[in-house]
């Protein structure tokens, strides 16, 4: 399969997003198509090969610029479109924190007090920040907590109810994670759901966390393609 040969209804159905710390990574992802969200690095993959019997594809390659260019889509295009499908090709799921206890013995965490929020892969679970409803879900689930902190991993996120832990024991607490099992942000970071339908996020000092990467009321793949671009 060549990339380049792929048309947009082939590329919207395989396209992905892909989270990581962005200081750390600013050197690689910056000659790729990419977005910086507070902490976040935010880059597009695409899935190549074939689907197996869990509906993953065989790999992925970063998006870079010469396939936009080859494309003809934006950058606001790519993420849209990569965004909407992530969520379609891996389900936004969360389970009990007493799961992840089970097998990260030793972390100061108090049973029954948040929940692990993923994917159905387990892989890339941090993506669902960016464009998921799943937070609306949580706020039901938990009696209608209103407050919580966030502890962001690759491939997960821990959500803690800031009713049942002081601040600097959540801190203390993904200070551990990310030593023991990698961490993508160096702080913890809040969510507001006191309106659940549009929940708020924001850093530990206080800025709010742009997760929307939907640049207009248009849906994308109504859009024109290759309008006014060169082949």
């Amino acid at each position: 399969m060549k990339i380049n040969d792929l048309k947009i209804e082939d590329i919207s159905s395989r396209l992905m997003i892909s989270v990581m710390n962005y200081e750390n990574s600013k050197d690689i992802i910056s000659s790729y198509p990419h977005l910086h969200r507070g902490e976040f690095g935010i880059v597009s993959q695409i899935c190549i090969g074939n689907k197996n019997e869990h509906g993953l594809y065989d790999g992925c390659l970063t998006v870079t610029n010469s396939h936009l260019d080859h494309w003809g889509i934006s950058n606001e295009q790519l993420f849209e479109l990569a965004a909407m499908n992530t969520n379609n090709l891996f389900t936004p799921m969360y389970f009990p924190l007493n799961r992840f206890m089970d097998s990260n013995v030793g972390l100061d965490l108090k049973p029954h007090s948040g929940c692990v929020i993923t994917n159905s892969s387990c892989w890339n679970g941090s993506s669902v920040l960016f464009g998921s409803d799943i937070f609306s879900g949580i706020y039901y689930t938990f009696d209608k907590e209103k407050e919580w902190a966030l502890l962001p991993m690759s491939d997960e996120i821990i959500a803690l109810r800031l009713s049942n832990y002081e601040i600097e024991d959540i801190v203390s607490i993904y200070d551990d994670i990310r030593v023991k099992c990698g961490g993508i942000t160096e702080n913890i970071l809040f969510c507001d759901l006191s309106d659940e339908l549009k929940p708020v996020f924001s850093s530990f000092n206080g800025e709010v966390l742009d997760t929307n990467l939907t640049f207009s009321d248009e849906n994308v793949s109504d859009r024109p393609i290759n309008a006014g671009r060169g082949m």
